[in-house]
């Protein structure tokens, strides 16, 4: 990785978690003492090029995180901003708020055990070709039904990734795919659905290594198992 690249990272965390069933914002969900969002931006922070991150968090939050950062002395986060209605709203309010490098990086705040060469092969696949995303490619046999639940089609899972984050993009690309998505009223399930409606190739990288997100009560323990 050459050593002039400089990323910037957007970790839209305004989400409340409601399939956790906690009180808490799952981001905010603490394991041996630390919460999620915090072990997130410390491995991320260990990738040099990485020099900002912007956190968005739900309203109610943003002076409880501000001390989550104190605590924790996770200087690489630069600005905390208020989430939007949607995941979708939250990155584009990051993105105009003013990052600074010609990348940027979207990364889930509950994904914590993220591996930092997997982001450092992400971050050189996304200089290549403008677009990057890390994935799994599937072992199971992937199934189309009918509207009655009923199998129509196999599908090759040869051909079938399950895409997590990081995801990488020049940021003016991702920029403009965010506001032809406003412009015609398109909600994508992530980042690269919105690039790819612009006709962007994105590079696929194959992730050998966990990268559970966090979104039921069990996967709490993966968490806790790696940090013990």
């Amino acid at each position: 990785m050459s050593t002039n690249k400089k990323i910037s990272v957007i970790i839209p965390a305004g989400g409340v978690g409601k399939r956790m069933k906690y009180n808490t914002p799952k981001q905010f969900i603490c394991v041996n003492d630390k919460p999620i969002i915090a072990y997130t931006i410390e491995n991320l922070s260990k990738v040099k090029c990485i020099d900002e991150i912007i956190v968005a968090v739900p309203k109610d939050y943003i002076a409880y995180f501000n001390n989550i950062i104190k605590e924790f002395s996770l200087k690489k986060v630069k600005k905390v901003i208020i989430g939007g209605a949607t995941r979708q709203d939250t990155v584009y309010k990051c993105l105009i708020d003013g990052v600074k490098n010609e990348f940027v990086l979207i990364h889930d705040a509950v994904r914590p055990l993220i591996d930092t060469n997997i982001v450092k092969a992400s971050i050189d696949e996304a200089y290549k070709y403008g677009a990057s995303a890390v994935g799994k490619m599937s072992t199971d046999t992937i199934k189309i039904a009918d509207e009655n639940g009923f199998i129509s089609e196999t599908i090759d899972r040869n051909k079938v990734w399950l895409i997590e984050t990081p995801q990488i993009f020049k940021t003016d690309l991702l920029v403009s795919a965010h506001e032809s998505a406003i412009k015609e009223n398109y909600v994508g399930t992530d980042d690269c659905a919105l690039v790819e409606r612009l006709g962007h190739r994105i590079k696929l990288v194959l992730n050998d290594s966990i990268n559970t997100k966090i979104t039921y009560r069990d996967d709490l323990k993966v968490l806790e198992a790696f940090n013990k």
